[in-house]
Protein backbone atom coordinates (compact mmCIF):
# COMPACT_ATOMS: atom_id res chain seq x y z
CA UNK A 1 0.00 0.00 0.00
CA UNK A 2 1.33 3.43 -0.95
CA UNK A 3 1.50 6.43 1.30
CA UNK A 4 0.08 9.83 0.39
CA UNK A 5 3.63 11.10 -0.08
CA UNK A 6 4.33 8.32 -2.59
CA UNK A 7 1.10 9.12 -4.46
CA UNK A 8 2.05 12.82 -4.49
CA UNK A 9 5.38 11.80 -6.03
CA UNK A 10 3.45 9.88 -8.68
CA UNK A 11 1.29 12.96 -9.27
CA UNK A 12 4.50 15.01 -9.68
CA UNK A 13 5.67 12.47 -12.28
CA UNK A 14 2.34 12.77 -14.12
CA UNK A 15 2.60 16.58 -14.01
CA UNK A 16 6.19 16.57 -15.30
CA UNK A 17 5.32 14.16 -18.11
CA UNK A 18 2.30 16.31 -19.06
CA UNK A 19 4.40 19.47 -19.07
CA UNK A 20 6.91 17.80 -21.38
CA UNK A 21 4.12 16.58 -23.64
CA UNK A 22 2.49 20.01 -23.60
CA UNK A 23 5.78 21.64 -24.56
CA UNK A 24 6.19 19.28 -27.48
CA UNK A 25 2.59 19.90 -28.55
CA UNK A 26 3.11 23.68 -28.29
CA UNK A 27 6.19 23.41 -30.51
CA UNK A 28 4.25 21.31 -33.04
CA UNK A 29 1.32 23.77 -33.03
CA UNK A 30 3.70 26.69 -33.61
CA UNK A 31 5.29 24.92 -36.55
CA UNK A 32 1.84 24.14 -37.97
CA UNK A 33 0.83 27.81 -37.60
CA UNK A 34 4.03 28.85 -39.43
CA UNK A 35 3.26 26.42 -42.27
CA UNK A 36 -0.32 27.68 -42.40
CA UNK A 37 0.88 31.30 -42.58
CA UNK A 38 3.24 30.34 -45.40
CA UNK A 39 0.62 28.56 -47.54
CA UNK A 40 -2.57 30.43 -46.66
CA UNK A 41 -2.18 33.23 -49.26
CA UNK A 42 -1.59 30.64 -52.02
CA UNK A 43 -4.53 28.56 -50.81
CA UNK A 44 -6.81 31.62 -50.82
CA UNK A 45 -5.75 32.48 -54.37
CA UNK A 46 -6.29 28.87 -55.49
CA UNK A 47 -9.74 28.75 -53.83
CA UNK A 48 -10.69 32.01 -55.55
CA UNK A 49 -9.46 30.74 -58.93
CA UNK A 50 -11.30 27.42 -58.51
CA UNK A 51 -14.49 29.28 -57.54
CA UNK A 52 -14.24 31.55 -60.58
CA UNK A 53 -13.63 28.57 -62.89
CA UNK A 54 -16.62 26.71 -61.44
CA UNK A 55 -18.82 29.80 -61.77
CA UNK A 56 -17.73 30.20 -65.41
CA UNK A 57 -18.61 26.56 -66.18
CA UNK A 58 -21.99 26.91 -64.43
CA UNK A 59 -22.75 30.07 -66.43
CA UNK A 60 -21.77 28.27 -69.66
CA UNK A 61 -24.10 25.36 -68.81
CA UNK A 62 -26.95 27.77 -68.00
CA UNK A 63 -26.42 29.75 -71.22
CA UNK A 64 -26.25 26.62 -73.40
CA UNK A 65 -29.11 24.43 -72.23
CA UNK A 66 -29.63 22.98 -75.71
CA UNK A 67 -26.28 21.19 -75.45
CA UNK A 68 -27.75 19.11 -72.62
CA UNK A 69 -30.99 17.76 -74.08
CA UNK A 70 -29.64 14.18 -74.33
CA UNK A 71 -27.72 13.32 -72.24
CA UNK A 72 -28.61 15.93 -69.65
CA UNK A 73 -25.15 15.88 -68.09
CA UNK A 74 -21.57 15.22 -69.11
CA UNK A 75 -18.34 14.37 -67.35
CA UNK A 76 -14.93 15.64 -68.40
CA UNK A 77 -11.62 15.86 -66.54
CA UNK A 78 -13.22 14.57 -63.35
CA UNK A 79 -15.95 17.25 -63.37
CA UNK A 80 -19.61 16.42 -63.91
CA UNK A 81 -21.77 19.21 -65.30
CA UNK A 82 -25.13 19.68 -66.96
CA UNK A 83 -28.74 19.66 -65.79
CA UNK A 84 -30.58 17.47 -63.27
CA UNK A 85 -33.97 17.42 -61.68
CA UNK A 86 -33.99 18.89 -58.18
CA UNK A 87 -35.75 16.86 -55.51
CA UNK A 88 -37.82 19.85 -54.44
CA UNK A 89 -38.49 21.11 -50.95
CA UNK A 90 -41.38 19.87 -48.85
CA UNK A 91 -42.94 22.61 -46.72
CA UNK A 92 -46.09 23.28 -44.72
CA UNK A 93 -47.36 26.31 -42.90
CA UNK A 94 -49.32 24.54 -40.15
CA UNK A 95 -47.76 21.31 -38.85
CA UNK A 96 -50.74 20.61 -36.57
CA UNK A 97 -53.07 20.68 -39.59
CA UNK A 98 -50.79 18.27 -41.52
CA UNK A 99 -50.65 15.89 -38.53
CA UNK A 100 -54.46 16.01 -38.18
CA UNK A 101 -54.86 15.24 -41.90
CA UNK A 102 -52.42 12.32 -41.65
CA UNK A 103 -54.32 10.95 -38.66
CA UNK A 104 -57.62 11.27 -40.55
CA UNK A 105 -56.58 10.14 -44.04
CA UNK A 106 -53.69 7.74 -43.32
CA UNK A 107 -54.21 6.38 -39.79
CA UNK A 108 -52.21 3.24 -40.53
CA UNK A 109 -49.14 5.39 -41.35
CA UNK A 110 -49.28 7.76 -38.37
CA UNK A 111 -46.34 6.08 -36.61
CA UNK A 112 -44.29 6.31 -39.80
CA UNK A 113 -45.25 9.84 -40.87
CA UNK A 114 -45.56 11.63 -37.52
CA UNK A 115 -42.68 12.12 -35.14
CA UNK A 116 -43.69 12.27 -31.50
CA UNK A 117 -40.95 12.90 -29.00
CA UNK A 118 -41.52 13.27 -25.30
CA UNK A 119 -38.47 12.47 -23.26
CA UNK A 120 -37.31 13.54 -19.80
CA UNK A 121 -34.51 16.09 -19.73
CA UNK A 122 -31.63 14.53 -17.81
CA UNK A 123 -29.84 17.82 -17.18
CA UNK A 124 -32.94 19.33 -15.57
CA UNK A 125 -33.78 16.18 -13.60
CA UNK A 126 -30.26 15.99 -12.18
CA UNK A 127 -30.88 19.34 -10.46
CA UNK A 128 -33.68 17.81 -8.37
CA UNK A 129 -33.10 16.32 -4.95
CA UNK A 130 -32.79 12.53 -4.62
CA UNK A 131 -36.22 12.09 -2.96
CA UNK A 132 -38.02 13.87 -5.81
CA UNK A 133 -36.05 11.92 -8.38
CA UNK A 134 -37.12 8.68 -6.68
CA UNK A 135 -40.80 9.79 -6.61
CA UNK A 136 -40.62 10.36 -10.37
CA UNK A 137 -39.51 6.77 -10.89
CA UNK A 138 -35.93 7.61 -11.80
CA UNK A 139 -32.90 5.84 -10.42
CA UNK A 140 -29.47 7.33 -9.83
CA UNK A 141 -26.81 4.79 -10.77
CA UNK A 142 -23.03 4.72 -10.59
CA UNK A 143 -22.95 7.32 -7.84
CA UNK A 144 -20.31 5.54 -5.75
CA UNK A 145 -16.81 6.93 -5.21
CA UNK A 146 -14.42 6.41 -8.10
CA UNK A 147 -10.71 7.09 -8.39
CA UNK A 148 -9.79 9.83 -10.86
CA UNK A 149 -6.97 11.93 -12.28
CA UNK A 150 -8.31 15.20 -13.68
CA UNK A 151 -6.54 17.41 -16.17
CA UNK A 152 -7.02 21.14 -16.69
CA UNK A 153 -9.03 22.33 -19.69
CA UNK A 154 -6.70 24.53 -21.72
CA UNK A 155 -6.49 23.92 -25.48
CA UNK A 156 -3.13 22.22 -25.08
CA UNK A 157 -4.53 20.12 -22.24
CA UNK A 158 -7.40 18.97 -24.46
CA UNK A 159 -4.91 17.77 -27.05
CA UNK A 160 -2.75 16.21 -24.34
CA UNK A 161 -5.80 14.45 -22.86
CA UNK A 162 -6.73 13.00 -26.25
CA UNK A 163 -3.18 11.79 -26.83
CA UNK A 164 -2.97 10.34 -23.30
CA UNK A 165 -6.30 8.55 -23.70
CA UNK A 166 -5.10 7.03 -26.96
CA UNK A 167 -1.83 5.98 -25.31
CA UNK A 168 -3.63 4.50 -22.27
CA UNK A 169 -6.10 2.64 -24.52
CA UNK A 170 -3.21 1.17 -26.53
CA UNK A 171 -1.43 0.16 -23.31
CA UNK A 172 -4.56 -1.55 -22.00
CA UNK A 173 -4.97 -3.43 -25.28
CA UNK A 174 -1.31 -4.56 -25.09
CA UNK A 175 -1.81 -5.80 -21.52
CA UNK A 176 -4.95 -7.73 -22.51
CA UNK A 177 -3.23 -9.33 -25.52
Amino acid sequence: MLTLEQMEALARTVSTARESLAGTCDAMQEELRAIERKYLPRIKRAVHAAGEAQAALLAAVQDNRKCFERPRSRQAHGVKFGWRKQSGKLTWSDPDYVVARIERLLPELVETLVKVTKTPRKAALQDLDAATIKKLGCVITDSQDAAFVELADTEVDKLVRALLKESVDESIEEVRA
